[in-house]
C-alpha cells in the first residue's frame, strides 16, 4: 500500500475497513477515527487510517489476551 497517495473517501475507508460507509460516517462525526472534512465530504489520510486500526488491534490484544490451554 502507497501511503502517499490521496485522501480515501467514505466508501473506500468503508472497504477497507470491511464496515458500512455509514459506520465511517458517524465515526468521523464523533471523532472515533481520523478525518477532516472538504465541504460536505469527508476524507481520510491512509497512513492515519492504517496507524488508527494498528493501535487498536494492539489495544484490544492488551485489554484481551489469548489464554493457553
Amino acid at each position: 500500500m502507497n501511503f502517499t497517495d490521496k485522501p480515501w473517501t467514505t466508501e473506500e475507508v468503508a472497504d477497507f475497513l470491511s464496515i458500512h460507509p455509514r459506520t465511517v460516517t458517524r465515526m468521523a462525526v464523533m471523532g472515533e477515527i481520523p478525518a477532516f472534512r472538504i465541504g460536505t465530504h469527508w476524507r481520510f489520510r491512509p497512513i492515519d487510517v492504517d496507524s488508527w486500526m494498528k493501535q487498536r488491534v494492539s489495544s484490544q490484544a492488551e485489554h484481551n489476551p489469548v489464554r493457553g490451554n
